[in-house]
């Protein structure tokens, strides 16, 4: 008895609609984890940014034995902008060094602040690298500000301390 062979190679109708199924069900679960995972991963890089910039400020106003200011802007996704501010006033003026203008990526806000100054808008480091009081010339004090996802599903603070730590959690 001859054993027939088949010459006809290929997928049948029915395993190509079960493989189709399959990837379709694949993706429809993984789609939203990955968009969601672009998110945060922006909120970490964003967080990861402000606080290197908090370190450079806090730096600065040592070496250069002048205060460095933080100023928030909290409309649309926000922005903050970092200065030397050599009259100590805490206003941008003509000839002050910026340090940095840094906008809020598209899936990354600036939620809140607890800074002191200005309902949270404004803070910065002394000449001994310790964050503003509320006046120049006051004691230090504690602060944060917190980064969001842009739909709200997650949040980093960074902390400045009295003694001037800058801590992310």
């Amino acid at each position: 008895m001859k054993k027939r062979e088949n010459s006809a190679a290929g997928f049948t109708l029915l395993e190509l609609m079960v493989t189709i199924a399959i990837i379709g069900t694949v993706l429809a679960i993984v789609t939203p984890n990955f968009f969601g995972y672009l998110g945060g991963s922006q909120l970490r890089a964003s967080s990861q940014e402000i606080y290197g910039y908090f370190q450079k400020a806090k730096m600065e106003a040592i070496k250069q034995n002048y205060p460095v200011t933080v100023i928030f802007d909290f409309t649309d996704n926000g922005s903050y902008q970092i200065f030397v501010d050599k009259d100590d006033d805490r206003v941008l003026d003509a000839g002050e060094e910026i340090i940095g203008n840094i906008q809020m990526p598209d899936k990354v806000k600036l939620q809140n602040s607890t800074f002191p100054i200005a309902g949270g808008t404004i803070t910065g480091f002394t000449t001994r690298g310790v964050p503003y009081g509320f006046l120049p010339g006051d004691l230090p004090v504690n602060g944060t500000v917190q980064l969001a996802k842009s739909d709200g599903t997650g949040t980093i603070t960074l902390t400045t301390r009295i003694g001037g730590a800058v801590r992310l959690n």
